[in-house]
C-alpha cells in the first residue's frame, strides 16, 4: 500500500499533513490543499522518518493539475513517515 492522502489541518487553510507507511519508491497522493491555492515555488514539502526503516525521502514533483505530489522513499522495513506540505500565503512571503 502506498502512502495515504495528507488531510488539511484544522486551522490551517494552507497547511496539510499525515503520517503513514511508504512503500520503497515512488508515492504519489494528494497534496490535501485546494489546487487554485497552490504556487510550486513557494510550496514547502518536509518528510519526518518516525522509525529507522525510512532513511532518505525526496520530492520528486507536483501533478500538472495540482492535486497530487510524488515523493520518493527508501524504506528497508514498515516504519512509518510524516509528511507536512505548506504553502506559503502571498500576505506573509
Amino acid at each position: 500500500m502506498a502512502f495515504p492522502n495528507l488531510i488539511l489541518t484544522p486551522g490551517g487553510v494552507l497547511h496539510s499533513e499525515k503520517s503513514g507507511t511508504p512503500i520503497n519508491g515512488d508515492n504519489t497522493f494528494e497534496l490535501g490543499i485546494l489546487p487554485e491555492n497552490i504556487n510550486e515555488e513557494y510550496l514547502d514539502i518536509e518528510v519526518t522518518p518516525l522509525g529507522p526503516s525510512v532513511t532518505s525521502a525526496s520530492y520528486v514533483s507536483l501533478s500538472p493539475d495540482k492535486k497530487n505530489i510524488t515523493i520518493n522513499f527508501t524504506q528497508a522495513g514498515a516504519n512509518q513517515a510524516k509528511v507536512t506540505a505548506k504553502q506559503t500565503h502571498s500576505l506573509v512571503r
